[in-house]
């Protein structure tokens, strides 16, 4: 299949994406934006959350409950998976953008029943506020870059073209001509993105409860029971197959060399782009342009370094570990500049700022500490599932976790290959969860 094609597949899909969000918030209506504040931190790690899970263990789960479906069928799939995972971020972005109109107009708005259904429908789009296409666009760039859930079912998409035509030979200056068409696609995108999205007012915090029609929170739920049933089901496959654990030890089948790559080149890369984002954060000009690689999805990322790493005398480090954890950064770094401000813009202030004065150390932790730790961990665990990166810029040596899973995925499935997969994953993303609840609690043992 031709790029072209490819990208229109992938174009299409993200489209179709992008107007069920679009939809979804329009029936969902412009009081959505008067949710207190205390719910809007909820939605913001809800989302994140949803946005930050390793896409190739979802992908991984679904294809082992779902590969005797038929294209069709798994086209569908496809979809609505995307879309329980990014259209929520569109909620987040109408809340962390400027309304159109405060809460009273809307409230007059809904009460006027003499126009017309379709000019409440544009008085509906005008309370959003520029949040409604910022919040469709970003959705839209999201899907129109998904990698991992195309490259593990064998879906078409201009990023498993390119990533294939990429490892599988072909030079390095004929895959960025192959990718001209994405990246302008993209760029334009952005730039739009970047043009519409001025500095404004921030948003008001209204007081306020979202009706039954605001459950567009739930479909980051909906993805999180689908992945838990999928866990379920490969439990049980796993514990129907005991002749795998008579030959050999669950312990020995545990790829721990590729875990522990994974995890250090995760660990680094989301410190660096945590304080990368810090140095960004609450800055105009240049600075943010670091941010630019990463918008552009980890496939153009990648290939981009992989051109820049090819000029002397970058080329000495072309053999390192440092063009992976550089990437890997700069991937994270739009996703870290984005709990930062969420975490700014839902913190409450007053409060942290009497906390401090007062020297409460667990009121600041819970109010500030906590939530930057939460962060670090969703980073980290989204890092840990990587694969466009690694198996890119990776020296052959640093294979990771996901990069080995894939390539043995192509023999078929197996007992052992699941029991792999699940020490894989299980291991560092428990140990995140470890990490999370002793520094949930630890703090009132040692509150001052």
């Amino acid at each position: 299949m031709s790029i072209v094609e490819a990208t229109l597949f992938s174009l299409a899909r993200a489209g179709t994406v992008a107007l069920a969000s679009l939809a979804i918030l329009l029936a969902a209506g412009p009081g959505i934006c008067a949710a207190s504040r205390g719910f809007r931190s909820w939605a913001l790690w809800v989302v994140a959350a949803a946005l930050l899970t390793p896409g190739f263990s979802i992908a991984f789960l679904f294809q082992l409950v779902f590969m005797e479906r038929s294209p069709g069928s798994r086209e569908g799939l496809l979809a609505f998976l995307m879309f329980s995972r990014y259209a929520a971020a569109a909620l987040l972005v109408v809340w962390l953008t400027p309304a159109g109109m405060s809460a009273e107009a809307v409230h007059c708005l809904r009460g006027c029943a003499a126009t017309s259904w379709w000019r409440r429908r544009v008085w509906e789009m005008r309370a959003f506020g520029r949040g409604l296409w910022l919040g469709c666009a970003v959705v839209f760039l999201l899907a129109f870059q998904e990698f991992e859930f195309a490259t593990t079912w064998n879906m078409r998409a201009w990023t498993v073209s390119l990533f294939d035509a990429q490892v599988g030979g072909l030079s390095l200056g004929e895959s960025l001509r192959l990718a001209a068409l994405p990246f302008a696609i993209q760029a334009a995108l952005i730039a739009m993105l970047a043009i519409c999205a001025r500095p404004g007012a921030a948003m008001p915090d209204v007081a306020g409860r979202l009706g039954s029609r605001g459950a567009i929170i739930v479909l980051p739920v909906v993805l999180a029971l689908g992945f838990a049933m999928s866990a379920l089901v490969v439990v049980l496959e796993v514990v129907m197959a005991p002749q795998t654990f008579l030959r050999s030890s669950v312990l020995a089948l545990a790829p721990w060399r590729e875990i522990a790559n994974s995890a250090g080149l995760s660990a680094v890369a989301t410190i660096f782009a945590w304080l990368l984002a810090g140095w960004i954060e609450g800055r105009r000009g240049w600075r943010w342009l670091f941010a630019l690689p990463g918008l552009l999805g980890p496939l153009l990322c990648g290939l981009m370094l992989l051109a820049l790493l090819q000029t002397p005398p970058l080329h000495l480090l072309r053999d390192t570990i440092f063009p992976a954890v550089l990437g890997l950064a700069l991937v994270l770094l739009p996703f870290a500049l984005l709990l930062r401000f969420g975490i700014g813009t839902t913190r409450d202030r007053p409060a942290l700022h009497v906390a401090r004065a007062a020297g409460a150390r667990r009121a600041v932790w819970q109010l500030d500490g906590w939530p930057r730790l939460c962060a670090l961990l969703l980073l980290f665990c989204f890092g840990y599932g990587d694969f466009t990166i690694n198996a890119l810029l990776a020296p052959p040596q640093f294979t990771s976790a996901g990069v080995r899973l894939l390539n043995l995925m192509h023999y078929g499935p197996s007992a052992s290959l699941i029991v792999m997969f699940c020490l894989a994953f299980v291991v560092p993303l428990g140990a995140a969860l470890l990490t999370a609840l002793a520094a949930r609690f630890y703090p009132q043992r040692r509150a001052g």
